[in-house]
């Protein structure tokens, strides 16, 4: 329903399902829908490429802006004329091409570069609209003829009025007549034996540095030791002590069937 040259008192035409520009705009031109020209439209603030719904009977911001940092200059946005659009920027005014021929619309009123327009459009009832947008972004010897078109439908429409989820009637629940619990027959319990108390065993040196066997007496059976690290050094540090340092009752008392055994050679005390 639209086209524009970019003149610079505005689009000098409108109508059409395509965008039937003129003169040099048609000589080699850059052209496709408004997304190939990162031109975005948004109306109430929702962008008018994803098929909105808003709501009639109401006055919405109406932005054409090009996105990325570019520029355009001419443009044309036009309805049926029952759509009312309103001027809001000095980039703009009425599309008087689209009222000669029925239509309503809204257009530039200068070639110079712009990033984004802003007015506002309405209408009075219910039902989908017809928009037509043509951008020209440039049409010169120069720079070449650059431009695109798209249409879009936007239906006006109320948001449905949220409804209450229905609330059940309270019903009286049956009471259950009262019962009396089961009295469990007492039984006997065995008696247990006291449990003699754990004694504490304090481990608080064990693995700790140490210099003298007193050093390691938290414990019993913990003695100072030459200990080799994990660097290859020793030290000395409580550990418990050997097998070959412990004296068996047997051997030293006669007890046991060990103290009439022979020691043998070279089971002396080697520890360290």
């Amino acid at each position: 329903l639209s086209s524009t040259n970019a003149l610079p008192n505005g689009a000098s035409a409108c109508g059409g399902d395509t965008a039937p520009v003129q003169s040099t705009h048609l000589i080699d031109p850059t052209t496709g829908p408004l997304t190939q020209g990162g031109i975005r439209v948004l109306i109430g603030g929702q962008d008018i490429e994803d098929g909105i719904t808003v709501p009639p009977d109401t006055e919405l911001p109406l932005v054409l802006e090009r996105t990325g940092g570019g520029a355009f200059r001419g443009f044309l946005v036009s309805a049926d004329e029952d759509v009312v659009f309103t001027v809001g920027s000095s980039d703009s005014q009425d599309a008087a091409v689209c009222t000669a021929v029925g239509l309503a619309g809204v257009t530039h009123t200068g070639n110079s570069d712009k990033t984004s327009v802003e007015n506002s459009v309405a209408f009075s009832g219910t039902g989908s609209k017809q928009f037509d947008i043509t951008v020209v972004i440039t049409n010169n010897s120069v720079e070449g003829s650059e431009y695109y078109f798209s249409q879009y439908m936007v239906t006006f429409e109320d948001a449905p009025e949220p409804t209450d989820a229905p609330v059940p009637a309270p019903t009286d629940a049956p009471v259950p007549a009262p019962t009396d619990p089961p009295v469990p027959a007492p039984t006997s319990f065995p008696t247990e034996s006291p449990v003699p108390p754990v004694p504490d065993i304090d481990s608080s040196c064990f693995n700790a540095e140490c210099s003298t066997n007193d050093d390691c007496a938290c414990r019993p059976g913990l003695t100072c030791r030459r200990t080799w690290e994990p660097d290859g050094s020793f030290t000395f540090r409580c550990k418990a002590a050997s097998k070959t340092n412990k004296t068996r009752l047997s051997s030293t008392e006669g007890i046991g069937g060990a103290g009439n055994r022979p020691t043998k050679s070279g089971s002396g005390d080697t520890g360290p």
